[in-house]
């Protein structure tokens, strides 16, 4: 499955592993099981009717960015070309930030977009999730921030039912942090886990028939 995956992507600009032979997909395979091991990450591989569709990954983050105690993972999920526009990317993303908050009991999941993947900010956006969205362009002083001044978040329950939380001072140090490592403009999406059980699943594609799979995440590879 491996090198299916990498015979797909290579020539998918998206493709968020960089390298020139199928070894650097394989270390970086590896080096989020050694995460996992550790409690402190996981890859999962998508398949879809019997093939490999991408993966996803996350890091549980802890800086001086965040207040003691805080858990946040930061979430990627990659779907192959001939994967997208399916349907599936939804689902994707709902497993992703179920495994992150049940598994790895995190406050927060966090998506890292690049201003310029248009693509990848609609597809988050028409989730209609409650996220809280920060935008940020590369800032030399991005970084200065620590434990004692990060405030913690509130969530609140308003009239839609859902849980929302107003922009703060955090997530704007965050996105700013984000900012000045890629030296891009970013827009950070976060989620609250007691958003979740406001949530409806999305379903699987409808293409699918009525042998449903418990998950679209593939057994380890």
């Amino acid at each position: 499955m491996i090198h299916q995956l990498w015979q797909a992507s290579r020539e998918d600009p998206a493709f968020p592993v960089p390298g020139e032979n199928v070894a650097t997909l394989m270390s970086f395979i590896e080096h989020h099981h050694n995460l996992e091991s550790m409690g402190w990450g996981a890859i999962r591989h998508v398949c879809w009717r019997g093939t490999i569709g991408g993966f996803v990954t996350l890091h549980v983050l802890e800086h001086g960015l965040f207040p003691v105690g805080m858990r946040i993972a930061e979430c990627g999920t990659y779907l192959l070309p001939e994967m997208r526009r399916r349907g599936l990317n939804p689902r994707v993303k709902w497993e992703t930030v179920r495994l992150a908050c049940g598994d790895f009991a995190v406050d927060w999941c966090v998506f890292v977009v690049l201003s310029q993947n248009q693509q990848a900010i609609r597809g988050l956006n028409k989730l209609a999730w409650p996220f809280v969205t920060t935008v940020a362009r590369p800032d030399v002083n991005a970084v200065q921030a620590n434990r004692s001044n990060a405030p913690h978040e509130h969530p609140m329950t308003t009239s839609d039912g859902l849980v929302h939380t107003a922009p703060s001072p955090l997530w704007t140090r965050f996105a700013r942090w984000q900012a000045w490592k890629t030296q891009q403009e970013v827009v950070v999406f976060a989620l609250h886990r007691d958003s979740l059980p406001q949530l409806t699943p999305p379903p699987f594609p409808a293409e699918e028939d009525h042998r449903k799979p418990l998950s679209l995440f593939c057994p380890q590879l």
